[in-house]
């Protein structure tokens, strides 16, 4: 199980940047748009994090159920996605977001 949740993980994190760029593209010119951006992200990757509930799921142990599995991984994504974006912030590569 820990294997196919790494998988998932990786996966997630491998299309996270360049999603939260398009997304902070899109919003650049909207202030604080932070709540929307991060409604839009998480719109991108709704199907995934499902799937890939679903997935770990089958591998979990009896009991274990998809939403809970779907729940942790939606937090995962959420906390890499506000980590990417203050790395973004602090770098002063998306220096639109701080207006």
């Amino acid at each position: 199980m820990f294997q196919a949740i790494l998988t998932w993980a990786l996966r997630i994190l491998s299309v996270l940047p360049n999603l939260i760029v398009n997304i902070e593209n899109l919003f650049s010119a909207v202030p604080k748009s932070g709540p929307q951006k991060w409604i839009s992200v998480e719109g991108a990757l709704a199907q995934a994090i499902e799937t890939a509930a679903n997935e770990v799921a089958k591998l979990a142990p009896a009991g274990t159920k998809a939403e809970t599995i779907s729940a942790a991984i939606a937090k995962f994504t959420k906390a890499a996605n506000d980590a990417f974006v203050t790395l973004m912030n602090e770098l002063g590569i998306f220096t639109h977001s701080t207006k």
